[in-house]
């Protein structure tokens, strides 16, 4: 292919992602823009790409998720240990039009009985590696 054919290409899979992209946007029930609940410890910022605060969703709650750890053997000496998640607690019953922000443990746990469970993505994170916000959500 040319460096033409190349750009070409390109340019049509760029625009059919964002194409898919915008086709995928959440919606409430009747059409309305979905309200963000944040079910973490802390407020969310989130930062534009020029590393500015947009927007900050206030801690509303903690939802949790109780696990047990099963010894499965060892490696190397090393013991390995599979995690099984047992039961979310402080997370609400599911509402039309409202997304849970939750800690990605919780997401896992409700992987595939729930899909109103969103993580925080892209963490923005200071000079001494702390968690500052992030650049947009995420679903597991």
């Amino acid at each position: 292919m040319r460096n033409a054919e190349c750009t070409q290409s390109l340019g049509n899979l760029v625009k059919n992602a964002m194409t898919t992209y915008h086709e995928n946007v959440f919606n409430g029930p009747n059409g309305e823009t979905p309200k963000l609940v944040n079910m973490t410890p802390h407020p969310i910022d989130f930062f534009d790409a020029n590393g500015d605060i947009y927007l900050t969703i206030p801690s509303s709650g903690i939802a949790r998720v109780i696990f047990h750890r099963n010894y499965v053997g060892k490696i190397d000496g090393i013991p390995v240990k599979e995690t099984e998640y047992r039961e979310v607690y402080g997370l609400p019953e599911p509402q039309p039009g409202i997304y849970y922000i939750v800690s990605m443990l919780v997401a896992v746990a409700v992987k595939g009985t729930r899909d109103d469970c969103l993580t925080v993505d892209a963490t923005i994170r200071d000079d001494d590696g702390n968690s500052i916000g992030c650049r947009y959500l995420g679903k597991v």
